[in-house]
């Protein structure tokens, strides 16, 4: 981030405080015992993501990225986590369940949405409502936007 800071302030542009979250933290790829995060923000910026569960707290430091990605292995199966993604001096929050071993038998919920490209106050509410059920996992079967080229409808709808 002193980098960043100090190219840009050597290009004659202010120097960025706070970083801007343009989408996420997300949640991709999860399994018994691992789950991938992810977010972007508006500029590259290093950072750190913290993982907290029943073993204690996980932690890693993120090179600087716009798009940044980052794997959580040795994860408890069927376990419920809280995460933190610290870049400069700003911090976002999140939770999620590891699944549980392959072959379980257990019980799950589940939210299937689709076709939501028309409405970005529908589909705030229609996500405000999945929130209230806390499902298992959330399976979004396409058309998240009309134009899939435009970068503003992505915007509207993370």
């Amino acid at each position: 981030m002193l980098v960043a800071a100090l190219c840009s302030a050597a290009q004659g542009n202010p120097a960025i405080t706070d970083p801007k979250m343009l989408k996420g933290p997300y949640l991709q790829d999860l399994a018994p015992s691992s789950i991938t995060v992810m977010w972007q923000l508006e500029v590259p910026a290093v950072a750190r993501l913290v993982v907290e569960g029943p073993a204690g707290e996980k932690a890693q430091d993120i090179p600087a990225a716009r798009i940044a990605e980052a794997r959580i292995n040795e994860l408890a199966p069927a376990t419920r986590y809280r995460y933190r993604v610290e870049v400069g001096g700003e911090v976002w929050r999140g939770e999620f369940a590891t699944a549980p071993e392959v072959g379980a038998e257990v019980p799950f919920s589940f939210v299937v949405v689709g076709d939501t490209r028309y409405s970005a106050d529908a589909h705030r509410r229609v996500v405000e409502r999945m929130a209230q059920e806390v499902p298992d996992f959330v399976l979004g079967t396409g058309d998240m936007v009309d134009e899939g080229h435009r970068q503003d409808q992505w915007q509207q709808f993370f």
